[in-house]
């Protein structure tokens, strides 16, 4: 359906504000490392992350969270759209976004039995994951994701930075993810709200794996024994 081709053009124009995220940040200054993809394309992630987790604070959004609203500009989706999941351990992280009118393909054991349309409606999902680099020192923590495996990278990578303040609720329970650029206004030119899964234990419990050679990761909260 044309909604559902649709689905990864507006997940794109919210989180850009229609493409004037790039604007943004010119505002903003950042280095080339901070860019999403840039340790995976120079293939030192490996390195990286070794450092970054012996400066790693523990943070508030360890956890599971399904993201419940997203906006940016003046459009917006909901759980009504699409289905989110982000497992955060201390620093590894996995996020899942799967739209609701993606079609079933029950039947089919491998992509090369899907036509082209076949192949176009099932590219409209996106998943990515990596490390999620906490700064916690300014009024609001910071965090800066890189990521090692992504849906969407097709060797082109982003020319801004996936980087995010968290502003927790009192129960722990609720966050928004709030773009560090602001619009025009001061305005975060974009905002994403994640709520606890149930299950998750708090977020007190989790573990994270790499895959050694071949880029594979595990993540899981809320684990007992």
């Amino acid at each position: 359906s044309i909604p559902h081709l649709n689905w990864s053009s507006t997940q794109s124009s919210i989180l850009t504000c229609g493409g004037a995220a790039t604007r943004y940040w010119r505002n903003v200054p950042f280095s080339p490392e901070e860019l999403p993809h840039h340790h995976l394309a120079s293939s030192t992630s490996r390195e990286a992350f070794n450092i970054f987790s012996v400066q790693q604070p523990r943070h508030s959004v360890i956890g599971g969270w399904s993201r419940t609203l997203f906006t940016g500009g003046y459009s917006h989706t909901t759980v009504v759209d699409e289905t989110c999941f982000n497992l955060q351990s201390l620093g590894h992280f996995i996020d899942l976004r799967i739209p609701v009118t993606k079609p079933s393909f029950y039947g089919h054991s491998a992509l090369s039995t899907l036509d082209a349309d076949d192949l176009r409606a099932y590219a409209r999902q996106h998943i990515f994951g990596g490390y999620t680099r906490v700064d916690a020192s300014g009024a609001l923590p910071v965090a800066t994701r890189h990521h090692i495996i992504d849906w969407n990278f097709l060797r082109n990578p982003r020319n801004i930075p996936n980087k995010w303040s968290i502003r927790m609720h009192s129960s722990n329970d609720v966050w928004r993810e709030i773009a560090f650029a602001k619009d025009e206004e001061g305005e975060p030119y974009y905002w994403e709200k994640w709520e606890r899964m149930q299950g998750d234990g708090g977020g007190k419990e989790y573990a994270a794996f790499r895959r050694r050679g071949d880029d594979g990761l595990i993540v899981g909260v809320g684990m007992t024994g």
